[in-house]
């Protein structure tokens, strides 16, 4: 542990650094060990102190972590104190395999958002934190900030179904606002720009989630999709089978402004319209 954190204060960066320090080591041991022989254990264990000076020092950043963020600081301790306890290759080990849990416990407890339109620009943002923004009439916008996969893909799509069925019953449109017989018209917008990939589990789901909104009559959109979710989506047959191509936007303002526009000039149409692919997608 001395000698790496001597080679990190000497601007070591590579293995040839490390090379370089077992090959002083070495000439050490042959040719100069007797000089050291009678040195007093308490002279070489100061030689080591002075060498972790600087790792002891990291101790004040305790106070910042807990600030900023206490499982970065809960990482930091398990990482000190496996090390301690074990040998250094055990203890970063078992602080690796920590770090890795707790990615997998981030993931799995994603956060998810109703976003809302600011009135005056063609920004969305959270309907919690924002008071100025406003949900639109027959629109749920369906945010994650995670990506899918088996850990989280359960509760994005309990989550996600909820909030569907809470939309629909508090804040669906009607026909007869248009002035049409009534009936329900309702659309859900699902942001996934920071989906950056989905496994076949999440695809299942999302299949079956886009399965029963089809024989409900919702209407589902998708924007910001990476494009390397698209393949997926395609691959599977998500795209164009549940989702046209028509239904694909690069941002939220694209797809509200082609959901009101088709829901004002095509009243008098059944719903199962709006499912079909558009001929010339207006972006």
């Amino acid at each position: 542990m001395s000698r790496s954190m001597v080679q990190e204060s000497t601007g070591g960066k590579t293995q040839v650094a490390g090379a370089v320090s077992v090959l002083v080591i070495l000439i050490i041991l042959l040719n100069i060990g007797d000089l050291f022989q009678q040195l007093p254990k308490a002279v070489l264990a100061a030689v080591i102190l002075v060498n972790l000076q600087g790792m002891f020092g990291q101790f004040r950043d305790m106070s910042s972590l807990y600030a900023s963020d206490r499982m970065d600081l809960l990482v930091w301790v398990i990482s000190l104190v496996s090390t301690l306890l074990f040998n250094l290759d055990l203890g970063l080990a078992a602080s690796m395999a920590f770090s890795l849990l707790t990615v997998v416990f981030r993931t799995q407890n994603a956060h998810y958002t109703l976003l809302g339109h600011i009135p005056g620009t063609d920004c969305y943002r959270d309907l919690r934190l924002y008071s100025k923004a406003k949900q639109i009439p027959g629109v749920t916008i369906f945010s994650c900030s995670n990506p899918l996969y088996f850990a989280n893909a359960d509760m994005y799509f309990s989550s996600l179904s909820e909030a569907a069925m809470r939309g629909r019953e508090q804040n669906c449109v009607h026909e007869c606002d248009l002035g049409q017989e009534a009936r329900y018209r309702y659309c859900v917008i699902l942001e996934l720009s920071a989906v950056v990939f989905m496994d076949t589990v999440s695809i299942s789901a999302l299949h079956r989630v886009l399965q029963d909104w089809k024989d409900q009559g919702i209407v589902a959109f998708m924007v910001g999709c990476p494009d390397t979710v698209r393949s997926q989506l395609q691959t599977q047959g998500i795209v164009p089978e549940f989702l046209p191509w028509s239904h694909l936007f690069p941002s939220v303002h694209h797809a509200v402004q082609r959901y009101q526009r088709r829901l004002h000039s095509d009243s008098n149409r059944e719903l199962s319209d709006l499912t079909q692919p558009l001929t010339s997608p207006d972006l």
